[in-house]
């Protein structure tokens, strides 16, 4: 993760350079937060965005998955 925000150049991410925080342990997950600050309120959806993909593609290189819930719906 800190590659993205090495990525991301530093016109539109202010310092202290975006972190990662663990939130909690579940039983199928781990789940994170990413921390950034942008130069102006008006890029910051834009910047986050930008963020998720660049995780996502990071993510697929390093063979990283990203687990979804599965549940079993019986009917009677």
């Amino acid at each position: 993760m800190a590659q993205c925000n090495n990525n991301l150049g530093r016109s539109r991410c202010d310092y202290p350079p975006a972190f990662v925080l663990v939130n909690k342990f579940d039983s199928s997950s781990i789940d994170l937060s990413l921390k950034f600050r942008v130069s102006h309120f008006d890029i910051g959806l834009d910047v986050k965005s930008d963020l998720v993909r660049m995780i996502e593609i990071l993510f697929k290189e390093h063979g990283i998955e990203i687990p979804f819930l599965r549940q079993d719906v019986h009917i009677r």
